[in-house]
């Protein structure tokens, strides 16, 4: 009897220690859980985001292209979360527009830019205190200057650059490049009066911290000094080949460049970042085990953290259409951790190529979980 006593002690004792040292229920919300409430249908269909420090995102749509290559202009729009939910602004209520990519300068403050491919040729950028809805009256004349001298063209791309200038790519017209001083003149010692010709459409701009300029030239990668001429000691001899997509800069300078399914690290000197995936190469459909094809990188991000943020679509209307968000770690391996969540019974069909990281952290992007409404995308926003 004692024997059989001292056996069920010794199983309640095991029992214990096994329950007390087991891992507690997660509480809370995990990694790539979305934020409660949300997906949302937004007013306006965002292809891209741009976080601000304050808070929130400021987005803008896809302008319409007609058959002569005449680009319109669409709206920026701020989305905040407050206590009553989900906020939509039309900044300016539609006084200043864009063409293509916007950028956001170290204040905070938001750059947009258009221009004309035919009938009278001019170029307009304009800077806004997004937090305060108002033009930048520090910039050209109350927020604003523009340019008639010469066939500009489309806008496609803007950015902030350190010195507090601004660096414009344009398609379609005469100039490839238009560079301003932070007040908004053309900036004489760059190029020639501020202006560079004959890149072809450029594909995508960013910034080092002591002001050089990469830029995705049609086939290569380029890297300029500030006056716009090529820096020898980049890459092989000013230009990386067969790197010509999205680029993100980091806070040291080293940077990675997008093509096809595939990421490409690369250290501040154009050299691969042999630490990142394979030789510097993370093929996104390998990490995710994705065997449909054709299969398409959407956009890409990173968090302070240096963690990557993937969006990628695949399918045909035959095979069905599919999408996905994944997180990769610094290194480039798939971060297990994030586990994107939808409803029971419910996939991704398609993805957006909005995809920002807010200031708190929380990744905005358009998600449709529709397969029969590819094009009417909710605004999703996700815990990290």
């Amino acid at each position: 009897m004692f024997k059989s006593l001292r056996s069920w002690a010794a199983a309640l004792f095991i029992l214990n220690i096994a329950c007390s040292s087991s891992e507690p229920e997660p509480t809370g919300p995990r990694p790539g859980d979305f934020v409660e409430g949300w997906p949302q249908r937004v007013d306006d269909q965002p292809v891209q985001f741009v976080p601000l420090a304050a808070g929130g995102v400021v987005g803008r749509g896809q302008p319409y292209v007609n058959s002569r290559n005449v680009r319109g202009w669409v709206d920026l729009v701020r989305y905040t979360v407050g206590e009553e939910g989900l906020s939509q602004t039309v900044l300016l209520d539609g006084a200043v527009a864009t063409q293509g990519s916007i950028g956001r300068d170290a204040q905070d403050r938001i750059l947009t830019a258009v221009g004309s491919v035919e009938g009278s040729f001019w170029l307009k950028v304009c800077r806004l205190l997004a937090s305060e809805g108002t033009r930048d009256p520090t910039f050209g004349d109350g927020g604003c200057v523009s340019f008639t001298d010469m066939h500009y063209g489309n806008t496609d791309n803007v950015i902030a650059l350190p010195s507090g200038g601004v660096l414009v790519s344009m398609s379609g017209g005469g100039a490839s490049l238009v560079q301003l001083t932070s007040t908004g003149a053309l900036d004489s010692g760059f190029g020639t009066h501020g202006i560079m010709k004959g890149l072809g459409r450029v594909g995508s701009l960013a910034a080092q911290s002591d002001g050089r300029v990469l830029v995705s030239a049609p086939g290569k990668l380029v890297r300029m000094f500030s006056s716009g001429a090529l820096d020898p000691s980049f890459g092989q001899g000013g230009e990386i080949p067969a790197v010509d997509g999205v680029l993100h800069v980091g806070a040291d300078d080293a940077f990675i460049a997008q093509r096809g399914g595939s990421l490409f690290a690369y250290l501040a000197d154009g050299t691969p970042d042999v630490t990142f995936g394979t030789n510097g190469t993370v093929n996104i459909q390998d990490v995710t085990e994705t065997t449909i094809n054709p299969f398409w990188i959407r956009s890409f991000t990173r968090d302070a953290a240096g963690r990557i943020y993937v969006t990628a679509g695949f399918g045909t209307e035959a095979s069905g259409f599919g999408g996905l968000l994944v997180r990769l770690t610094p290194s480039g391996t798939l971060d297990p951790q994030f586990q994107l969540r939808t409803e029971e019974g419910s996939h991704i069909s398609m993805v957006g190529p909005a995809l920002a990281v807010g200031a708190d952290g929380k990744v905005w992007t358009m998600l449709c979980f529709d397969p029969n409404t590819q094009n009417a995308k909710s605004l999703v926003l996700i815990h990290p």
